[in-house]
C-alpha cells in the first residue's frame, strides 16, 4: 500500500454520499507541483492495476473541471456510520474552525490530505466489466 500526501487543497463540493460509501471530493490545480505530481501518481496506479486486472477500461477517480483543473473523489473509511478518518490542526488553525466530525467541513477550508491507494477492482456497468483503483482518506489536516 501506497500513501500520497495531498498538501494545501479544498473540498469545494465537501463529503458526498453515494451507494451507501461517502466520498471527499478534493481539487486538483494544474498549476500546483504536488497537486500535478498527486494525479500522476493515481494515474500511473490506475493503469498498472488495469493491465493486472485484464485490460478492462478504468473509471478514475480523478474528474475534469471546466476551469482545467480536476476534482479527485476520495472514499471515506467508516463502520456502522462512523467515520474512521484521522483530523489534525495545524498550529495556525483557529479553535473555532475545529471539528466534532469530518462532516462539519466547511467547502472553502485549506487542508493537506493523506490518501493510501489500494489495490484495483472490477465491476460490472450496463453488462460491461470496467476497472478502477481504491483511493481511501487516511488523514485530513486543517489549516
Amino acid at each position: 500500500m501506497e500513501f500520497l500526501q495531498l498538501q494545501n487543497t479544498i473540498a469545494p463540493f465537501g463529503i458526498e454520499s453515494s451507494g451507501g460509501i461517502k466520498y471527499l471530493k478534493v481539487l486538483l490545480k494544474m498549476d500546483d507541483t504536488n497537486h500535478q505530481f498527486v494525479k500522476d501518481r493515481l494515474e500511473y496506479f490506475e493503469q498498472l492495476e488495469a493491465k493486472k486486472l485484464g485490460n478492462f477500461p478504468i473509471i478514475s477517480n480523478i474528474r475534469k473541471l471546466k476551469d482545467n483543473n480536476d476534482l479527485l473523489r476520495i472514499k471515506i473509511k467508516t463502520f456502522k456510520n462512523k467515520t474512521f478518518t484521522k483530523i489534525n490542526y495545524d498550529k495556525n488553525c483557529l479553535k473555532e474552525d475545529y471539528l466534532k466530525t469530518l462532516d462539519e467541513l466547511t467547502l472553502d477550508a485549506k487542508i493537506h490530505t493523506k490518501i493510501s491507494i489500494g489495490k484495483g477492482y472490477t465491476f460490472q456497468v450496463d453488462g460491461e466489466t470496467k476497472s478502477g483503483l481504491n483511493i481511501q482518506l487516511e488523514e485530513v489536516t486543517i489549516l
